[in-house]
């Protein structure tokens, strides 16, 4: 049985006339063993999302380094329905790709990476807590950060998500689709 004890990192993405103005991240840490929140900076009064994750290794001391692998069914709360709520929590939903397009678009250097990742500028602080593979093993711990969007890949048959991605060893925001067995963490974006 999988502890609920997790970290929820909420994005919240600001848009004026359909442009992405100063994003800014709120990190919120819950015990859901308790039903408390730990920390959340900013304050901001959130509710409880109570859900299952993995974690990297199950090694309960990377929960709170890494925060939950979620798949793809879990992570969007079993809906297809892109910009679903999935399990963030009420009044916030599972970006979906082009949102996260719009995030990188801001840096116009398309150095996103270099800002959202931990000790970046952003408040967006990415873990690079790397993936739990479909075939259960997991890898690319502090190598690479992945991050689901709500959007499908569907090509040849392949029904696939798409994931944003975060590495050690380039400053970009990669777009790249894993299968929805994989489990990678989660954003959630504040309804508009």
């Amino acid at each position: 049985m999988m502890k609920k004890l997790f970290i929820v990192g909420i994005l919240l993405l600001c848009f004026y006339n359909g442009f992405l103005k100063n994003p800014f991240v709120v990190m919120i840490l819950l015990d859901c063993k308790h039903k408390t929140i730990v920390e959340s900076i900013f304050g901001n009064n959130l509710q409880m999302v109570l859900i299952g994750a993995e974690f990297q290794e199950n090694d309960e001391a990377n929960i709170a380094l890494y925060g939950g692998l979620y798949d793809w069914d879990e992570m969007m709360d079993y809906s297809n329905e892109e910009g679903a709520r999935g399990i963030c929590p009420e009044g916030w939903h599972i970006p979906t790709v082009s949102e996260w397009n719009d995030l990188d678009e801001f840096y116009k250097d398309r150095d996103a990476g270099l800002h959202l990742k931990e000790g970046g500028d952003s408040g967006f602080e990415g873990k690079l807590g790397g993936d739990r593979h479909s075939y259960g093993f997991f890898v690319s711990v502090e190598s690479s950060g992945f991050f689901w969007t709500s959007s499908s890949y569907t090509y040849n048959g392949a029904n696939d998500g798409w994931v944003r991605e975060l590495c050690a060893c380039t400053n970009a925001l990669d777009k790249i689709h894993f299968s929805k067995k994989t489990g990678v963490s989660v954003r959630c974006i504040k309804d508009m």
